[in-house]
Order: structure tokens, then C-alpha cells, then sequence
């Protein structure tokens, strides 16, 4: 059993929120994670699939957060950026960037080789000449992007230490993922954390494991989803803060929405 991947302390104790539930609660931090995660270099390779395909085109939830990023980083960046993606090989879920980022470069990294490899992991680049293999650590980023990625590593920090040696000193991180004090309000709340693999975190949770990686936070939002802009810096490692009162009552919350609702379209069905 493995101490919170984001406290990171064998002292604060956790406990279970849902019968049979694989997740549990920090009770020093409040995020919910699984105690008997790997450590991210025994992290199973990802299953066979179209990892080196180009992409289908893009559709708009996808669309709608590459403009959100490309907002986030106009002006910031240096021409012809080159950008990391830690979630498939094949830059799927950046590829709209393309246009609103004139002449970036793209490059893509399968998020379990990069867990497991760190900046040795592959990347893979679409260009004229077709897809090419390389490193991770083979160029220096502008900018490395995990997109709805980051929950699917079980030790978080590591990770982001990992992201953290690949980028420039002038570069930025930007994170995508769930939110654990906004369920997404049309999912039953056991499906919801069911697919949250490893962990499942607030914006304190996230802020907290940047800090101890080594950056800064420099803009940030948050909804149903956690978005985070962040630039290296002098790694610190915060207090925890006691959180599981937030986090009940955002559980609590979302039932009272959810199941009145889910209610009301059975009979509305009917």
C-alpha cells in the first residue's frame, strides 16, 4: 500500500467513501486516490491500437479546449513553438493547434511510456516526410501538455517531475483533467470516480503536486475540469491542508443533483 501520491506522507490516514469503491481519501490533503497504485515505472504498457495513426478529425470538445489553450498561451511563446502532448503518440488530442498556433510543432507521447520512461519514453512527430520516431528528451519544449492525462499516472508528482525536465526554463505546463469538487453533474457518481484510474483531484490537490515538482501556477480555472497553467520553478513542498469535509460535501452535492434528475428522465422516458 502506497503512502497519498500528492501529501505524500504514511502519517495522514485515509478512508473508504463507497463500499467496494478501489479509491480512498486522503484524510491529510483530501484527494482520492487508490492505495495499491504501482509506482509509475511498473506502469503496464498500453494496450496495441492506432497509437501511430493520424488522428480522426477532431471533434468540438476537443476543438473548444485547443482554443482554450491557445488563448491561455498567446503571447507567451516564442515563434514556432514545439509543443509535447502526454496522452497518445499520435498528437490526437492537440491536433487542432495546429491552425491556431502557426508553425508549432507537435509532438506526442503515449502517456504509460512516459510514466514509465520519463523523457527516454518515444515521441512521435506528423511531418511532411510522415510520422517520425524520436525521444522525448530529444528537444527542448516550449510547452508540454497533459490532456485529461494526468489521473491515468499513479504518481502524480513523478510526472510531473519528468514534464518539468523536458520543458525550457521559459517554458509552461498545461493541465487538463476532472475535478473532484465538481463530479460531472450527468454521471452517476460511482462511474464517475470509477474512471478516474489512479487519483481524482481538486485544484488545491493539483496545485500542491506542481509545487512539489517545481512550478509555479500562472493561470488557472476551474468547473467540471481543472485547468492550470503552469512555468518551472524552485520546487517547495506545502502543507497539507485538512480537506475532507470539501470533499464530502461536493459528493454529497452532486447526488442531491444528480439522482432527482436521473429521476425525473425515467419518467419523462416512460
Amino acid at each position: 500500500m502506497r503512502p497519498c501520491p500528492i501529501c505524500d506522507t504514511e502519517a495522514a490516514r485515509s478512508a473508504r467513501l463507497m463500499p467496494r469503491l478501489p479509491l480512498v481519501v486522503c484524510l491529510g490533503c483530501g484527494v482520492l486516490y487508490r492505495p495499491d497504485r504501482p509506482t509509475n515505472g511498473q506502469v503496464a504498457p498500453a494496450a496495441p491500437g492506432p497509437h501511430y495513426a493520424e488522428s480522426e478529425p477532431a471533434g468540438k470538445t476537443t476543438t473548444d479546449r485547443a482554443h482554450t489553450l491557445a488563448d491561455w498561451l498567446n503571447g507567451r511563446l516564442p515563434p514556432r513553438p514545439t509543443l509535447l502532448e502526454i496522452a497518445s503518440a499520435d498528437t490526437g488530442v492537440m491536433k487542432p493547434l495546429g491552425s491556431l498556433l502557426p508553425g508549432a510543432r507537435l509532438r506526442g507521447a503515449d502517456v504509460a511510456d512516459f510514466a514509465r520512461s520519463g523523457t527516454a519514453a518515444a515521441a512521435m512527430e506528423r511531418t511532411s516526410r510522415g510520422w517520425e520516431r524520436g525521444t522525448v528528451r530529444d528537444v527542448r519544449y516550449d510547452v508540454v501538455v497533459f490532456p485529461y492525462s494526468l489521473q491515468r499516472v499513479p504518481d502524480v508528482v513523478g510526472a510531473l517531475q519528468s514534464a518539468r525536465e523536458a520543458l525550457d526554463p521559459a517554458g509552461y505546463l498545461y493541465v487538463h483533467c476532472t475535478n473532484l469538487l465538481e463530479p460531472h453533474p450527468r454521471k452517476r457518481l460511482r462511474t464517475f470516480l470509477e474512471a478516474q484510474h489512479w487519483s481524482c483531484l481538486s485544484l488545491s490537490n493539483l496545485a500542491t503536486a506542481l509545487a512539489r515538482a517545481g512550478f509555479a501556477v500562472a493561470r488557472r480555472a476551474e468547473d467540471t475540469s481543472l485547468r492550470v497553467l503552469a512555468r518551472p520553478a524552485a520546487a517547495v513542498r506545502p502543507a497539507a491542508t485538512p480537506a475532507l469535509g470539501g470533499v464530502a460535501g461536493a459528493l454529497v452535492r452532486h447526488e442531491l443533483r444528480y439522482w432527482p434528475a436521473y429521476v425525473l428522465r425515467g419518467l419523462t422516458r416512460g
